[in-house]
């Protein structure tokens, strides 16, 4: 929340999408950088689910 949005962040958003296995950052309606996953599958075991939330876990932590 309150980041600037010129080029240098954005772009920086970019490559990360490009980089990223799992999800992708994005810019919500307020202009707020987040981080979201959509499971591919309806049903997944606890296992894939877990992979999910240490995905984003991890960008959340080191994408900065």
């Amino acid at each position: 929340m309150g980041a600037q949005l010129d080029a240098n962040p954005l772009k920086y958003l970019l490559e990360q999408n490009d980089n990223a296995v799992m999800g992708a950052f994005g810019l919500d309606k307020n202009g707020d950088i987040f981080f979201g996953q959509s499971p591919i599958a309806v049903d997944f075991d606890k296992s894939e689910l877990r992979g999910i939330i240490n995905a984003v876990k991890y960008y959340a932590d080191y994408s900065r």
